[in-house]
């Protein structure tokens, strides 16, 4: 088959840059899903109940609003 290439110092130079390209990559998705982890935790939640009365709510406004 031959010489593959991995006797020459650009295929080390490749590698190691895909690597550390690959590390932060991964770091920064770890980021970014860690922070919308904490957003969807910061937003309240509410029960299933509160969002059937706001949806009757918005229902009666919007009958309201076309008659």
């Amino acid at each position: 088959m031959g010489d593959l290439g991995f006797g020459k110092p650009i295929f080390w130079a490749g590698l190691a840059a895909g690597i550390v390209a690959g590390a932060l990559g991964y770091r920064c998705v770890q980021k970014r899903c860690a922070a919308k982890k904490a957003a969807a935790a910061a937003l309240p939640q509410a029960s299933l109940e509160e969002l059937l009365q706001q949806k009757a709510e918005i229902e009666a406004l919007i009958e309201a609003q076309q008659a």
